[in-house]
């Protein structure tokens, strides 16, 4: 995340690089919410080590774990970024302006619809 924000100028031009970047910050979001692992859970719940929390905070958490869905959603859109520019032998513009914009929006919007839901 550092290399390509401190690179913006350049690195922001390439579609892989905003996959990456949009990736990256979406993992790191994981991340968190994984080392967090059974504290946001409900205090007394048998069974459960170190639960810490209340139950809004382990419906929070569930939040966070059905939009980390978009992690792997973007690693799918990666493949796809590679499989246009490789085999068929897209070019960045081409790729930019049919598919990025809905690659984007599909992988934030469809893991948020879907917690939001869950979650309320």
């Amino acid at each position: 995340v550092y290399i390509i924000i401190r690179d913006r100028k350049s690195k922001m031009k390439d579609i892989f690089h905003r996959l990456i970047l949009s990736m990256s910050i979406c993992d790191i979001m994981n991340s968190i919410r994984c080392s967090l692992s059974s504290l946001p859970m409900p205090r007394n719940v048998p069974g459960i080590y170190a639960s810490m929390g209340t139950t809004k905070t382990c419906e929070v958490a569930g939040f966070f774990t059905q939009f980390s869905l978009n992690v792997p959603i973007y690693f799918g859109y990666l493949a796809l970024y590679f499989l246009l520019k490789i085999c068929y032998n897209k070019g960045e513009i081409h790729i930019s302006a049919i598919a990025e914009l809905c690659m984007h929006l599909f992988a934030l919007l469809f893991p948020l619809v879907t917690a939001l839901i869950a979650y309320y």
